[in-house]
């Protein structure tokens, strides 16, 4: 994967560094990166953001990708040190958007959580997502420093160990719920239950 294109990205954080990442001009498999890069900073802010159409473009609010976004390019500016490599070919973790829409039906029809929903609709969220490309982004904008892992995913941390990447320590993202639907509610609630964060 190489660098197609890079410029400025003006956000309501401030303005980002933007680099855009693929395997040819088409894009594919593409990774875009909204980057500030503090050389003085002993560590550095990752987070690996997998494609959402229906949060992050539709504002749905059944997930909390887009507050995750939010935080995430929130903390990066305060910062002033890190990157969200946002990853569209990677929709709803690798299953693809038309699981996502079978999923979305599937919940609203039986009022459940989409961690409850994907199991009943034989959908596998844990599948594996290869990030073998992300350490010759990470030198090509000349991030050497450890990370601070802007996630809990157990299997976003054990990609990341797999492919080299330093992780210093893996942190979870404080997000407003009140907006959420309480099916989305009940999904982080369940997370969090699952690796005994809470």
């Amino acid at each position: 994967m190489k660098l197609i294109r890079a410029g400025k990205q003006e956000t309501k954080f401030g303005v980002f560094d933007l680099a855009v990442f693929g395997s040819n001009e088409k894009a594919d498999n593409l990774a875009i990166v909204y980057y500030l890069n503090d050389r003085k900073s002993q560590e550095s802010l990752l987070r690996i953001q997998y494609g959402c159409l229906f949060g992050n473009v539709f504002s749905s609010l059944d997930c909390d990708c887009q507050p995750q976004v939010s935080e995430s390019l929130r903390l990066i500016q305060q910062k002033c040190n890190g990157l969200l490599v946002y990853l569209p070919a990677y929709e709803g973790k690798g299953v693809g958007l038309i699981n996502k829409a079978k999923l979305s039906h599937y919940t609203h029809l039986t009022d459940t959580p989409p961690l409850e929903g994907s199991s009943k609709c034989g959908i596998n969220f844990e599948v594996h997502n290869s990030l073998d490309f992300l350490p010759n982004i990470l030198t090509s904008l000349e991030f050497y420093q450890p990370f601070e892992n802007l996630s809990i995913s157990k299997a976003k941390i054990a990609e990341l160990l797999r492919v080299g990447v330093n992780i210093s320590k893996n942190t979870s993202l404080k997000i407003d719920e009140n907006n959420l639907s309480y099916k989305a509610k009940a999904e982080i609630l369940e997370k969090n239950l699952i690796l005994n964060i809470r």
